[in-house]
């Protein structure tokens, strides 16, 4: 009320640690373009860069209207258990950024615009990220732990911030006759409803996110923050800022390593080359995988310098073939053989890293 340090109906002292926490955290104006209207904006963003890019998606059911391709969520981070073991930890972050389909990204939409904005109003746009983030991670960590499939989504976050504010009006009014209240309760039992009828819905990721959403609110509500504390959860705030912002960053650069389908091309044209390698020096097999290495696209480092140093010993080769002397032709054909080895070796490393699980026979 800024007439007393000590507000006069609750006791609540202005200068506490966490009151000034609250402060710092809480938005400057109401006014300007707050912290759910950036989350909704990423996310729509996301999901329309999906579309245009990749089409969308064959796979039919309401669910899945106007789906974005599966290959393009992937490469935008899709939460594929197999690359996530693979070190692509970004994916935790950004799953909670891409959406299965228009419903599925207007409901989750509508319900961080809806909880959002009561805890933006209350505790401020920054805090109201850290939870954010924290409950999808949480979802995510749920999902990954769960099963094999691979998901996307923001329901694990926005399920986290329903089951922050239900906690939370709960532990303050001891009770759960708050309107607000019974409308979060009934958009809970929806969610329910809507999650068991149709198939493919994470609920590991909801039960996490929601989990970790009660988790907050008690914590917040209930323990009085030491200034241990309080600078603990303002470093976590920070870290959610720059987790995310580094994890959209690993997204862009793994957009110039290739798609799945560019490995798989890859690994078509490095089994032509070993076939071209094992005999002796056929002029066909030669340029025809000379002509299939030209053509591949980008995928990472070491896949790229086995290329170009292929591609050099077959052009060393081919000299050395058309002036007659077969022994330095050979010693053309070992060198690719070389790269051939090379090659395979760094696939069977990277297939987790493009979600596949091909299988070399050999």
């Amino acid at each position: 009320m800024g007439v007393a340090r000590v507000c006069p109906y609750c006791g609540e002292d202005s200068g506490a640690v966490v009151n000034r926490l609250k402060a710092a955290l809480r938005p400057r104006g109401s006014d300007g373009f707050g912290t759910v209207q950036a989350l909704i904006t990423v996310n729509v963003f996301m999901y329309v860069a999906a579309i245009a890019v990749g089409g969308v998606s064959s796979h039919g059911g309401m669910m899945s209207f106007l789906s974005p391709d599966g290959v393009m969520l992937f490469r935008l981070g899709s939460l594929e258990p197999q690359a996530v073991m693979a070190g692509q930890w970004w994916r935790l972050f950004l799953m909670m950024f891409l959406h299965g389909g228009l419903l599925h990204l207007a409901f989750n939409c509508y319900i961080l615009a809806f909880c959002g904005r009561y805890i933006e109003e209350e505790v401020g746009g920054k805090l109201l990220f850290f939870l954010f983030i924290a409950t999808g991670l949480s979802g995510s960590v749920a999902s990954l732990l769960s099963g094999p499939g691979s998901s996307v989504g923001a329901s694990g976050a926005v399920y986290g911030l329903l089951g922050y504010i239900v906690t939370r009006q709960r532990l303050v009014e001891g009770h759960f006759r708050n309107p607000l209240t019974q409308q979060l309760l009934y958009l809970l039992g929806i969610n329910l409803v809507f999650g068991f009828a149709f198939p493919g819905i994470d609920h590991a990721a909801h039960g996490g996110g929601f989990v970790a959403g009660v988790a907050g609110a008690w914590i917040l509500t209930r323990i009085r923050l030491s200034r241990l504390g309080a600078a603990g959860l303002m470093l976590g705030t920070w870290g959610a800022f720059l987790g995310t912002f580094v994890a959209f960053g690993m997204m862009i650069l793994s957009l110039f390593s290739g798609s799945p389908g560019d490995l798989l091309a890859a690994d078509q044209c490095w089994r032509d080359t070993e076939i071209a390698v094992r005999g002796e020096y056929l002029e066909e097999l030669v340029e025809k995988s000379v002509q299939c290495l030209q053509d591949l696209p980008s995928l990472e480092g070491p896949a790229n310098e086995a290329r170009e140093k292929a591609l050099i010993a077959w052009g060393q080769a081919m000299n050395a073939y058309q002036d007659g002397n077969n022994s330095a032709a050979r010693d053309g054909q070992i060198a690719v053989a070389i790269q051939v080895k090379a090659f395979f070796d760094w696939e069977r490393e990277a297939l987790p890293r493009y979600g596949l699980r091909l299988q070399a026979s050999r």
